[in-house]
């Protein structure tokens, strides 16, 4: 019932430049910046119903709190030397039923995970017509223009 999420707990920015009598031009390719972390840091984040679209099932979120108990800090040189090979997608997929009980098990109804679905599934719907439109879009713009021009030339009589 809980997922992990990596956060840096200290870092460090470095700017390393010599722009004393730099054009403001070459400013910019005089600028070598080195970013490094000396930790970070793994919560633990309860999970929750979402609304953004899914493949099958209830959509699941991250929940904004996280168990601090949980909360495990390690220097990155230990991290990286200890850490697990990343998961394939196949491994990160969860089953419809699966979902459903995770959210059951976490104290939802079966209303609310039924209009959780509704709910994600009017999303996609709004993001499947948004796509279709983009399509005709400069379409849209030239007879826009069109439209402004003869108005234009109308009005000049």
């Amino acid at each position: 019932s809980h997922d992990s999420s990596c956060s840096s707990s200290s870092s460090s920015i470095q700017n390393e430049n010599n722009y004393k009598d730099a054009e403001p031009n070459t400013f910019k390719k005089s600028m070598n910046r080195n970013v490094s972390f000396s930790s970070l840091e793994i919560r633990s984040y309860s999970v929750t119903l979402g609304n953004q679209p899914t493949m099958s099932g209830p959509p699941i979120s991250l929940d904004w709190e996280y168990d601090p108990a949980s909360t495990v800090i390690y220097d990155v040189d230990t991290y990286e030397s200890h850490k697990h090979p990343p998961r394939s997608k196949q491994e990160m997929l969860m089953s419809a039923s699966h979902k459903y009980f995770l959210m059951r098990d976490m104290g939802f109804t079966r209303g609310e995970i039924k209009a959780a679905v509704e709910e994600a599934k009017r999303v996609q719907n709004r993001r499947k017509k948004t796509i279709k439109r983009a399509y005709l879009m400069p379409v849209e713009e030239a007879l826009e223009g069109a439209k402004r021009k003869i108005g234009k030339l109308a009005g000049k009589k």
